[in-house]
């Protein structure tokens, strides 16, 4: 279903008039964004051109569905990297403990009396 817009470009990107900084590329927007103050001065300003248009719902749909997915891919890449985050540290525990179970095992085999190394009669 359409509705009511209007288009909007200036003739240099960024010029303000009435509140809005406005691009250089059109730049569509639904007619009742603005006050009718707005509108007037928009239409008076010669450094703008202003031109009616129909704007169409899926147009606002699909934007809304670009970004929802952005959002989703962003938390399934910070999911990702948290995950990646936490084996990483599971496998540093997992090493640093069997390196120390080593390092002990080797400790009391060095403590251990020696077979053969006591003197014979």
């Amino acid at each position: 279903m359409a509705r009511p817009g209007i288009r909007i470009s200036a003739q240099r990107d960024g010029f303000r008039r009435a509140g809005v900084r406005h691009p250089k590329k059109p730049t569509d927007y639904p007619v009742d964004r603005f006050s009718e103050d707005q509108l007037r001065q928009f239409l008076a300003e010669p450094m703008l051109s202003v031109s009616p248009v129909e704007l169409e719902d899926d147009e606002d749909d699909k934007a809304a569905a670009d970004k929802a997915a952005a959002d989703k891919a962003a938390a399934d890449r910070a999911a990702a990297d948290k995950a990646a985050a936490d084996k990483a540290a599971a496998d540093k525990a997992a090493a640093d403990n069997a390196n120390a179970e080593k390092a002990n095992a080797e400790k009391a085999d060095a403590e251990k009396p020696k077979k053969g190394s006591g003197k014979s009669a």
